[in-house]
């Protein structure tokens, strides 16, 4: 990465995870006019940014693509939908055994530079993190349902379907989505995706993981489902 000057927009978690990175990597923290490149917090709208040429991305995007100039990338499973992202991000990270990061509350960043400690990591993206997100390209990616939600934000559906959709965009043959197809809305938005399939229902539950979960409900099923799915591929 060529980047050696970074602004960064916000004061929350995001922010200290970036001033932090860069401090431990000998990045300068500049002002916006003399900046590299720009990292926004996802509580900041993009009719906030600042007038600038300069590139403004996500601390997602940028730690995938820090992580895809690593000796040996992390495998990502990325986590969106309206509903249920945490909960399926921590079952994921308890089911496999690791890590979990993004919008659950911890930073993506906190893992750049550690990748032999930790390969996989799964992460939970929100729109709002996945409106900066360009290149951003996991292994897997979970797509678990959508429903009109941050309109406020995103001003359309349309808009925030389309957000929702960076998350298996980038997807190549060689990985995985993993979709809810009784979401007619998620099967729209993995139609066209080029990785390779894998539909989970919360019908598909078996007993043996009703019997052994304090998850109950028909979308905990779906939940449950989409994390047996996800160690499936791993």
């Amino acid at each position: 990465m060529h980047e050696k000057k970074i602004a960064v927009l916000g004061d929350g978690i995001t922010a200290k995870s970036v001033r932090n990175y860069c401090e431990r990597s000998q990045l300068d923290i500049v002002d916006v006019d003399d900046a590299d490149l720009i990292i926004a917090s996802p509580g900041i709208p993009k009719d906030k940014f600042p007038e600038t040429q300069t590139p403004i991305i996500s601390d997602i995007e940028w730690a995938y693509r820090l992580f895809k100039h690593s000796s040996s990338p992390p495998k990502i499973i990325a986590v969106t939908g309206t509903n249920g992202k945490s909960t399926v991000t921590a079952l994921i990270s308890h089911i496999c055994d690791i890590p979990y990061a993004g919008n659950i509350g911890v930073p993506v960043l906190n893992y750049v530079g550690y990748e032999s400690e930790f390969p996989e990591i799964v992460i939970e993206v929100s729109s709002y993190q996945l409106e900066t997100c360009y290149d951003f390209k996991p292994d897997i990616a979970v797509m678990l349902n959508v429903s009109p939600d941050h309109l406020a934000r995103h001003k359309t559906y349309e808009n925030y379907l389309n957000e929702k959709k960076k998350c298996c965009l980038n997807l190549q043959p060689n990985d995985y989505v993993v979709y809810n197809e009784n979401d007619s809305d998620v099967m729209a938005l993995v139609e066209d995706c080029l990785a390779e399939p894998i539909a989970f229902t919360g019908s598909q539950i078996e007993e043996k993981y009703k019997t052994n979960t304090k998850l109950f409900g028909k979308h905990n099923d779906e939940n449950i489902m989409a994390s047996v799915k996800v160690a499936g591929c791993l």
